[in-house]
């Protein structure tokens, strides 16, 4: 199996930190936050295909082009930005046929929540958050799968919202793109779309550690500075 890590991104909300450092690349507990998400990735998945643009080199420099098991290859982002566009861009190094994962490179999950979605096939992974405004927002059909998101909606019906990370088969490419008020071409409608047409199972998250703004950023190096000193591991 492929997973398609998204790592394009400026990292705004973290400036200054981001100004010279890609966010992918700042430390949390030691090491990298992408290093946390390669690490994370189950046995099943053999290669990894990392879209870049924003002081790329960096990341490039970094993991170079396998991480343990792992092939990695590097995609750049062009002018189309959002999370449908970067997948965009990966699409010609899809292997036809396959479940693929994606993950975002800027948060932290765990090695067992990404098993279990590829175990699942085309999944949807999911937690609970008392901000649900902040995030896109999953409302579920009476099978308990996926039956539409809702891009940070003004009044959320559920507290169930999207990480960033789907096991996806290649009819996510046949779903047509819409895009956000900020102009980026978002995956999220794409999903939505898609799980009308298949079902969508659903995976809840044992562990998500989003890291959007600078005071999630120090409550993650605090989590995991503290896992470190205790010898542990996500």
């Amino acid at each position: 199996m492929q997973a398609v890590i998204l790592a394009a991104g400026k990292g705004t909300r973290l400036r200054p930190l981001t100004l010279e450092i890609p966010k992918p690349m700042l430390p949390v507990g030691g090491k990298p936050i992408l290093e946390h998400t390669l690490a994370a990735l189950p046995t099943e998945v053999d290669e990894a295909i990392i879209v870049v643009d924003y002081l790329a080199d960096q990341i490039r420099a970094h993991f170079g082009d396998r991480f343990g098991h792992l092939k990695i290859i590097y995609v750049t982002q062009g002018e189309k930005t959002g999370t449908a566009a970067a997948l965009g861009y990966a699409r010609p190094h899809l292997r036809p046929g396959e479940n693929f994962m994606v993950v975002h490179s800027d948060d932290i999950y765990s090695a067992p929540d990404l098993k279990a979605a590829v175990k699942a096939g085309p999944s949807v992974l999911v937690a609970e958050s008392d901000h649900p405004e902040r995030f896109g927002v999953c409302v579920l059909d009476k099978d308990g799968n996926l039956d539409y998101m809702l891009e940070k909606p003004e009044n959320p019906p559920c507290n169930l919202v999207m990480t960033g990370v789907y096991v996806l088969p290649h009819e996510i490419f046949d779903m047509p793109v819409t895009t956000s008020k900020n102009g980026e071409i978002t995956l999220s409608e794409q999903v939505g779309l898609l799980a009308k047409k298949i079902p969508l199972k659903i995976v809840r998250m044992s562990l998500w550690v989003p890291i959007n703004n600078h005071e999630e950023y120090e409550a993650a190096q605090k989590r995991f500075g503290s896992l470190r000193h205790n010898n542990s591991s996500v």
